[in-house]
Formats: structure tokens, sequence, C-alpha cells
């Protein structure tokens, strides 16, 4: 019998790829959650992935009820460092999520997103793909 808590390390990694050749990545999530008895629980439920310059960029997160959650996007990617990427809390059914508009000189290529949760003293991370396409 092993005392404590038991840390259980769940990776998911989901993909799609576009019509066209295997070099067209689409969307990549990651989600790495260390959970332990009590720890906040964190997992990404809506992504829009891949993008053209300016359009626009949903990204949703499934947490617990009530924690404050922030998003970071990569500088040259959003049109508006405060509009639509502000802090949020999670909404009674434990879902925030961020909508932006990515700018028209934003620079191809795969983009990391973090999003972080917190309640209380405990804490999660998440990150995500995005894939902007030229």
């Amino acid at each position: 019998m092993i005392v404590g808590a038991v840390t259980a390390i769940v990776l998911i990694v989901a993909w799609a790829s576009a019509a066209g050749s295997a070099d067209d990545a689409t969307s990549t999530i990651t989600t790495a959650e260390s959970i332990k008895a009590g720890e906040l629980r964190l997992s990404i439920v809506g992504f829009s992935s891949p993008v053209s310059p300016d359009s626009i960029v949903t990204v949703t997160a499934k947490t617990e009820p009530g924690a404050d959650c922030r998003i970071e996007v990569p500088g040259g990617l959003e049109s508006s460092r405060v509009e639509g990427l502000e802090i949020k809390r999670a909404d009674e059914s434990g879902i925030v999520s961020w909508t932006w508009r990515v700018r028209p000189n934003a620079s191809p290529g795969n983009h990391p997103i973090v999003i972080t949760a917190s309640l209380g003293e405990r804490a999660a991370r998440a990150e995500v793909t995005l894939v902007v396409q030229p």
C-alpha cells in the first residue's frame, strides 16, 4: 500500500491535420496536469487553430468554479494587450474563455499559449500551440 498523495501525470495531445500535405500542421493541444489530492485541475476544452493573421482566436478552459485564470499570448499575436486577454474568473461550471483578434502582421508558425489557474493556494497550468498560417 502506498501512503501519501498519489500523483498522476496526464499528457493529452490532440492534433488534426488540414487537407493538404503532412507539413500543414493545424493544431496541438497539450495539457500536462499533476494531480494530487486537493490540487487544482485545468484542461483546454476548446481552441481555434490554425488561424490566419487578422482572424479571431478563442481558447476555452475548464477548471474549478471561482478560479482566477490568466492567459499568456506571445507578443505580436494579439491586436491589443488588454482587450480580450484580461484575467478572468471561472464561472459556476468552471468554464473560462478568451477571444481576441490576431494581428494582421502576425508571424506564421507555431506559438505557445499558456493558461494558468489559481484558487487559494492551489494552481494549475495548461498550454496550447496556436498555428498561424501564412
